[in-house]
This record gives C-alpha cells, sequence and structure tokens, in this order.
C-alpha cells in the first residue's frame, strides 16, 4: 500500500522540485525600468543600443555588470547614467530557503520510493536520512549559485528615470536626477558647480 501511495505522490514532489527549479531559473532575467524626460522624445540608448523616445520603460539585463543608459535630444546636452548592480538579499535568502524545500522534496521522494521511514535509528548504508542530509545543503547552495549565475538575485538601480536635459545655447536649464535616500545616507556635504 505505502510502494503505491509512493507511485501516486513522487510525481507530485517531482514537479514541485522542477517548477521550483525552473521558475528560479526563468524568474525575473530583466528589471524593467521607466524612463522620462524633459523635453519628451528624447532618444534612449543602452550600451550604444537604441531602445526608443521617452517616455518608455527600458528592460535592462540583471545579468549585465555595467550598463550605461544614455538619454539625449537635438539641442540638448546629452546625459549618461551608468546602472549600479547589486545583491538582492531578498531573492538570495529565497533562494536558500527554496533550495531546503528541495532538499526535504528530494528525500520524501526517495523515501516514498525506497518505501523507507525518512529518518531511521541504523547508521549504516543509504538510506533517505543520507538523502536528506545531502540534499539540503547541497540545495541550498546550488539554488543561489544558479541564481548568480543567471543574473535573477541582483536588483539594478536607478530603479526609475526621470530627467530634465539642459539646453546647449540659452541659458541653463534644472536637471533633476533621482537619488534614492539610502544613497545619501553617509554623504557628509555636496557640491554643486555649473559647467
Amino acid at each position: 500500500m505505502r510502494k503505491n501511495l509512493a507511485f501516486v505522490i513522487s510525481p507530485a514532489l517531482v514537479i514541485a522540485l522542477l517548477a521550483s527549479g525552473c521558475a528560479m531559473l526563468m524568474e525575473q532575467k530583466a528589471q524593467k525600468i521607466p524612463v522620462t524626460s524633459s523635453p519628451a522624445g528624447a532618444a534612449v540608448s543602452v550600451n550604444g543600443q537604441q531602445q526608443g523616445a521617452t517616455p518608455l520603460e527600458i528592460r535592462l539585463s540583471r545579468k549585465v555588470k555595467d550598463q550605461v543608459i544614455r538619454i539625449e535630444s537635438a539641442g540638448y546636452n546629452p546625459l549618461e547614467i551608468r546602472v549600479k548592480r547589486g545583491i538582492s538579499a531578498g531573492k538570495l535568502i529565497m533562494d536558500v530557503v527554496s533550495g531546503a524545500a528541495s532538499g526535504v522534496i528530494v528525500a520524501l521522494l526517495y523515501a516514498g520510493i525506497t518505501d523507507e521511514p525518512l529518518v531511521t535509528t541504523h547508521p549504516a548504508g543509504f538510506d533517505s536520512e543520507t538523502v536528506l542530509v545531502i540534499a539540503v545543503p547541497a540545495l541550498m547552495v546550488a539554488y543561489p549559485l544558479i541564481g548568480s549565475a543567471s543574473g535573477r538575485v541582483y536588483s539594478l538601480r536607478p530603479t526609475e528615470l526621470t530627467v530634465t536635459l539642459t539646453k546647449v545655447d540659452g541659458p541653463a536649464r534644472l536637471e533633476t536626477v533621482l537619488v534614492d535616500a539610502k544613497d545619501l545616507r553617509n554623504i557628509k556635504w555636496i557640491r554643486v558647480h555649473k559647467d
């Protein structure tokens, strides 16, 4: 009876394991960043590749480390923004927890197929407990490594861009730069000057 139950539960566990792994690999490889400018209709490019005219939403790969967004319009000074990439602690923790859960699923699957208890008292042999002890730590390390290699654990900043371009000839216009409060936390002074 227990072996029949294992063959019914096993496909569900395998699907759950594969779904969590596939979702981890396929989810959020790119980050959407809305871009607006004054004047509207400015050309936007990323690393020399044209993306369109403002207002628009660009998709940047989380995997690429150095990216430069350039915004330009005829008669205005162009503006370049270097994108910062950092590790998202929430996604990293989620990968570790998903890896642990997948390791438990693998051990439960092995226990169901071999018709033995998950935790045993005898120390000899390769049993479900050994699978549990190996699978959980291995997948807790593998999932974050895969997430890092795919770029999924990274977050890009700025998360949105709102810029005001200055005219090439005539009076200078106010330039608006969006800065996260976290970036200003350790700044003691700021110097602003006109070119």
